[in-house]
């Protein structure tokens, strides 16, 4: 018997695991989290949405409630790892990992980083230093609290505040546990749209699949650009050259 396995990767998956499901009984979703002020600090550097910091760490929140929703519903279709657990025991979780899903555990996928020639002649070189520039080089920790040096004391507090009992419930410790009425004020603005954001999402999920994807494809980067161009002009003439190499 010929069994056949495949994945795709994609944080916006988790609002959508209960329809996955129905198109794909016997479909296992891993929701693998990182700190959120270390991803914070890992999208604001790649430019994958808005560099607002309470916007980007509720996200993460909503996402965080959502799969646990479902990890309740469904118990033997979601698992949950920590990021810094997958870098500091890779083998480890990886072999959970695989036995969540019904695979065999092969040593030699660790050997990814070897193989950067043979990667550079079927990418752009562009797109794979912007994004995955990691992909060459061996796993480590190093990035666990690479926040504490890239943001500063007021970043921190908002994102701590955007999290709030969520960080907990994930595994991670505040740094602050107590906010001023600015740092609820300038948070404000970022929490109010990503809500913004998944109330259109969830309207937008209704119209018809042509009409859906183009807007959810093409409208967040609209938006980040008009960021960019208000607030970023430099950071803006990267990307559209950058667009334009691709």
């Amino acid at each position: 018997m010929i069994f056949t396995f495949f994945g795709d990767k994609n944080p916006g998956y988790t609002i959508y695991t209960e329809r996955l499901m129905d198109i794909f009984p016997g479909a296992k979703f891993i929701h693998i989290i990182r700190d959120y002020r270390d991803h914070f600090t890992s999208v604001k550097n790649v430019d994958f949405e808005l560099p607002v910091v309470a916007l980007v760490v509720f996200k993460w929140r909503l996402y965080v409630k959502k799969f646990r929703e479902m990890m309740t519903k469904y118990p033997d279709n979601h698992i949950e790892l920590l990021y810094e657990d997958l870098v500091r025991d890779p083998e480890g979780q990886m072999k959970r990992m695989c036995n969540f899903v019904g695979v065999n555990y092969m040593p030699e996928i660790f050997d990814f980083h070897t193989k950067e020639e043979e990667t550079r002649s079927i990418y752009p070189t562009s797109l794979l230093d912007k994004f995955h520039s990691s992909l060459f080089k061996k796993i480590n920790p190093d990035k666990i609290g690479v926040y504490k040096k890239q943001l500063s004391h007021d970043q921190i507090k908002r994102a701590d505040f955007a999290a709030g009992k969520y960080a907990a419930l994930a595994g991670y410790q505040r740094d602050y546990n107590s906010f001023g009425l600015s740092i609820r004020i300038t948070a404000f603005p970022g929490i109010l749209l990503a809500k913004t954001l998944q109330w259109l999402t969830m309207i937008v999920d209704h119209f018809p699949y042509r009409l859906r994807e183009s807007i959810l494809s093409k409208w967040p980067l609209m938006v980040a650009k008009l960021y960019l161009r208000i607030f970023d002009p430099q950071k803006l003439t990267g990307l559209t050259n950058y667009e334009k190499e691709k």
